[in-house]
């Protein structure tokens, strides 16, 4: 440095080292990979028994159109002054028009609903 002046303050910076890989920084960081995998599948695969042990009790039930079903009603359906514990909260039956996914159906319903 002596006798040099630099013009930049780069002029003055040192070179970066050659890159060194850590053997045990890999090493451990691909254990750690493989163990969140594996922690992954057997969440999923739980997950998978729980859900079919809540759901072994349930009927896949698909309605066509034409089906006559009753129909679960709200309490926001009815008025305030009619709406009491013991009151009906199905009724029907009515006809489905048209089927629009797996669980949803247009019903055709009567004017008062």
């Amino acid at each position: 440095m002596y006798g040099l002046h630099p013009k930049v303050l780069t002029d003055v910076t040192s070179l970066p080292l050659p890159h060194k890989v850590n053997e045990v920084g890999l090493n451990f960081t691909a254990f750690m990979f493989s163990l969140h995998e594996n922690v992954k599948c057997k969440m999923e695969e739980q997950i998978a028994k729980y859900i079919a042990q809540a759901n072994h009790h349930r009927k896949d039930i698909q309605f066509e159109e034409g089906d006559l079903v009753l129909i679960g009603l709200r309490l926001e359906r009815f008025p305030t002054e009619i709406y009491n514990k013991l009151h009906a909260r199905r009724d029907g039956p009515f006809k489905i028009l048209k089927k629009l996914e797996t669980n949803s159906y247009l019903v055709d319903l009567p004017t008062e609903f």
